[in-house]
């Protein structure tokens, strides 16, 4: 593979204004790097308009791909089979990037064999800060991890800490890690449509931890400039109680690395299910979500 990076941004009905900000943003941090820009859309119709893709390749220097189907995991898979460099990182078509998180990313995949994963903190725009706040007043910090975002992080520095996972957006590896991963479909699929299964980004982390170790940059890498109207206490819900269907398969992902299927099992019941009750409590979600996500691990482990 040739030395450089590849970045992947999967679009799903995005704003255009949105999309352009984005791809002009990571066009001028990417400016001192050897990089190219995969822009997937994933069952949107913007992009397959001839005179915006023209213009995304053209002006931004694009290679733009259309998934007709498919949620979140295949956009990236197709995008990661086009992509040319060795050093890949996924960021969402609302996502303004820093020129320091990339440089930083970029360096410690590139010389250190034994990681296999960074990630970083993810603050919000200013106007999306704004909603959270005058939505969810002083459980801001708490509702804001629910849209992967971090709000309440302090004495921020541009060194590294090993993690179990991290957020997908601005999630950075190498393109044979990534393969191994994406050469089956994930079982968290991610967004496709109006549907979701939270949980894909976990997935990725947590199967990556074989190849190495997981880090996070400690500072704010990503700044979240999502759809105001995607922000309320319906989705809340709604993603809450899909990361309860998923957190027993993802807990037995994570301890299998560990121990054995046995043990596994156990860990995964026992530690899902403190966290479950602490979605229950902070989201308002019903537990019954827990014991269909037992169900959803006997079916995928």
């Amino acid at each position: 593979m040739q030395d450089g990076l590849s970045i992947i941004i999967c679009s799903h009905k995005s704003d255009i204004l949105k999309l352009d900000n984005v791809l002009s943003n990571v066009k001028i941090a990417c400016k001192d790097l050897i990089h190219e820009i995969i822009l997937v859309s994933n069952g949107g119709q913007l992009i397959s308009n001839s005179e915006f893709s023209t213009r995304y390749v053209s002006y931004f220097g694009c290679k733009v791909i259309e998934v007709e189907q498919g949620n979140l995991g295949v956009a990236r898979a197709t995008g990661l089979n086009n992509c040319i460099y060795e050093i890949i990182m996924f960021i969402d078509d609302d996502n303004l990037v820093s020129s320091d998180y990339i440089r930083y990313a970029y360096n410690k995949i590139k010389n250190d064999q034994m990681v296999s994963v960074v990630g970083c903190f993810v603050g919000a725009t200013k106007s999306v800060e704004m909603h959270l706040n005058n939505l969810f007043k002083h459980k801001t910090d708490t509702y804001a991890k629910i849209f992967a975002i971090d709000l309440a992080e302090k004495n921020l520095d541009f060194g590294f800490t090993e993690v179990s996972s991290v957020y997908g957006a601005g999630l950075s590896s190498r393109r044979n890690v990534l393969l191994n991963i994406f050469s089956k479909q994930l079982i968290c699929s991610g967004r496709s449509g109006n549907q979701l299964l939270s949980g894909d980004d976990t997935e990725i982390c947590f199967k990556a931890l074989k190849f190495g170790k997981i880090l996070r940059w400690n500072n704010y890498g990503i700044f979240h400039e999502i759809n105001l109207s995607r922000i309320d206490t319906d989705y809340v819900k709604r993603l809450s109680s899909k990361m309860l269907i998923t957190l027993p398969f993802l807990h037995f992902l994570y301890w299998k690395n560990k121990h054995s299927s046995l043990i596994s099992f156990f860990l995964c019941g026992l530690s899902s299910l403190l966290v479950s009750l602490k979605f229950t409590y902070i989201y308002r979600c019903s537990i019954k979500n827990y014991f269909y996500g037992l169900i959803f691990l006997l079916k995928n482990k």
